[in-house]
């Protein structure tokens, strides 16, 4: 018959790395590294918890969402992007966060990083409903030069659009962009 014997699949937790376990899954496992050697310990692991939940003895993946398919292509009446209403909102926020400010190299680079956020929150509040949004903050030392931005995109007339802004004050001036992209 067969001279090799048959293995079973374990149930336990087995040191045998080749013997197949029966058991649930258990906690996806990454790397730990040690910072004092400066290379990465294959053999220590750790568990990490991310995407899944507990419930009793063992850990659950959660399962994606999965949403049906609409078949919309553009905007229902009232939901499209509103570059007028967008362009107040940017103008609104660059007045109250750069009034007073003087130009600073290393912190207008965190200003415009933040303002730049929350014009997309701002922006994401006013409920353009399957929209995607990309926002663009530049600024700079007002130093009575010229400073001339372009942007390009592919887009589609009908449902995308984009609104503008910009501000000026002794010390700095800033533009700021919001593109608003529709998701079919």
């Amino acid at each position: 018959m067969d001279s090799e014997p048959k293995r079973k699949a374990s149930i336990s937790n087995s040191s045998d790395s080749h013997v197949p376990s029966l058991a649930p899954p258990h906690r996806r496992m990454s790397r730990v590294i040690d910072p004092s050697r400066k290379m990465s310990m294959y053999n220590m692991r750790r568990p990490s918890l991310a995407g899944s939940q507990r419930t009793g003895d063992y850990v659950v993946p959660k399962m994606p969402v999965r949403l049906a398919n609409t078949y919309r292509l553009e905007p229902k009446n009232g939901e499209k992007f509103s570059s007028g209403e967008v362009s107040r909102v940017i103008a609104e926020v660059l007045e109250n966060y750069l009034s007073g400010e003087t130009y600073e190299e290393t912190m207008c680079g965190k200003l415009a990083k933040n303002i730049a956020e929350i014009l997309k929150e701002r922006v994401k509040s006013m409920k353009f409903p399957r929209y995607k949004f990309v926002s663009e903050v530049t600024i700079t030392q007002n130093g009575r030069q010229s400073m001339q931005t372009a942007s390009r995109c592919l887009s589609n007339q009908q449902t995308d659009s984009y609104a503008t802004a910009s501000y000026k004050n002794s010390s700095l001036s800033a533009y700021a962009a919001v593109y608003g992209f529709y998701f079919e």
